[in-house]
């Protein structure tokens, strides 16, 4: 098959730059679909040029005059107007008329992707870049009705979420986004069962849930015991309110009055500096300079060996599709504390071993160091966490079966 992946990233040690959760994913399953044999071409959220990485050729994203110029021909009347009205559905009144004439480029480059057959077409995310890819696909004369569409999650629920545009309205972009892949024959398919659940509320299509996978480095991580009995937490992720590390940190001051051992809390990731910085002033209040240890954004290899210097992670997010670092702290052997009505969490559950999830049931600095508490009387973890097989190899196995009975039902047309 010729399979079209939107939109991946490119990792930074292959010249790249890290895009998210959902671009990563994109990114895995696209390397696998090559291993498989397929032809597999990808576009990327960031700037790249035309490149084949891996045995996947990585389509340019990089502004153009020649796109300029071309893009006059592509946007014939009819086109401009549907740009046009979804734009107005989705901008809000601060939205500036700039950021439509973005738009208007990404028609253009998405229409020259698809001048090119594609058997199917794995969508990921239903934001603003994906409406432009989805119109550019109605409009195209040779249509591919091969589309998988995987949501990574409702993303208005985070209203910091902006894909490279100003401020617009997430919710009507993702409505517009579900609507129009729903009049494309669009297969749905969620990253997790609540996620499913969601997108099949506005989508009125069943959802087939798949979760993620893990890569390879974080099964092999060699995990380094304890020194003195001390309890080692993690978090690896954007530093963002969403991601709620403001509640670790002030349950963690709650356990360190009381815990009878040593602790220590390592945060990985970026964000905003302003953000990271109360995040750091609240820490220094609450007493835990000598336990927190912040860390900028790590590669996959250095993120693997902290995974094998920590006992449990700490995810007390307010909202995910299916957090990734769940599962690679999981496949390296770490224990996970998290929300009881997290997505994702119910398919952790049963991908790990027994009492190797903690949940915590309410967003409370008390309860929340309730659980963390419970584990460490649970001990630090040993051994591996998942019973299941989560590769990215699985994952790519059960989407491929997907395009296949796509392909089957596109023949029958």
């Amino acid at each position: 098959m010729k399979i079209l992946v939107l939109h991946g990233m490119v990792p930074p040690d292959h010249g790249g730059e890290f895009a998210g959760g959902a671009a990563l994913v994109a990114w895995n399953l696209s390397l696998e679909y090559a291993v498989a044999g397929h032809e597999v071409a990808m576009l990327p959220l960031h700037a790249f040029p035309d490149r084949t990485v891996d045995g996947v050729r990585v389509l340019r994203n990089e502004r153009r005059l020649t796109d300029i110029l071309s893009a006059l021909g592509r946007i014939r009347p009819g086109v401009f107007r549907g740009l046009r009205d979804a734009w107005r559905r989705v901008r809000l009144p601060s939205s500036p008329r700039s950021e439509f004439t973005r738009l208007l480029w990404q028609y253009a480059k998405y229409a020259r992707i698809l001048a090119e057959p594609w058997d199917v077409i794995h969508l990921h995310g239903h934001t603003l870049p994906e409406l432009a890819f989805l119109i550019a696909l109605s409009r195209t004369r040779v249509r591919p009705r091969r589309l998988v569409v995987t949501s990574h999650g409702m993303n208005h629920i985070d209203p910091a979420i902006v894909h490279g545009f100003s401020s617009y309205n997430l919710a009507a972009a993702e409505m517009e986004c579900l609507s129009l892949s729903r009049a494309l024959g669009a297969h749905f398919t969620a990253v997790s069962s609540k996620t499913a659940e969601q997108v099949a509320e506005v989508a009125k299509e069943n959802v087939e849930t798949v979760i993620n996978g893990v890569s390879e480095v974080f099964f092999r991580v060699k995990r380094k015991p304890s020194s003195g009995g001390r309890v080692r937490f993690l978090s690896a992720g954007t530093i963002s309110p969403r991601k709620n590390q403001e509640l670790a940190l002030r349950a963690l001051a709650l356990v360190k009055k009381t815990a009878g051992v040593e602790l220590n809390y390592i945060i990985v990731g970026s964000g905003s500096s302003d953000y990271i910085a109360s995040l750091r002033s609240l820490s220094a209040s609450l007493g835990l300079e000598d336990i927190v240890k912040w860390l900028g954004p790590v590669s996959h290899d250095e993120l693997a060996s902290l995974y094998g210097e920590a006992d449990w992670l700490l995810l007390p997010s307010t909202s995910e599709a299916f957090a990734l670092v769940s599962l690679e702290a999981a496949a390296a052997g770490l224990g996970v504390v998290t929300m009881k009505n997290l997505e994702g969490v119910e398919e952790l559950k049963n991908a790990a071993k027994p009492g190797r999830v903690i949940e915590c049931e309410q967003y409370d600095p008390e309860a929340f160091a309730g659980a963390m508490r419970a584990a460490i009387a649970k001990g630090i973890p040993e051994g591996a966490s998942l019973v299941t097989d989560v590769s990215w190899q699985s994952v790519a196995s059960q989407y491929l079966d997907i395009f296949d009975e796509k392909k089957e039902e596109s023949a029958a047309v």
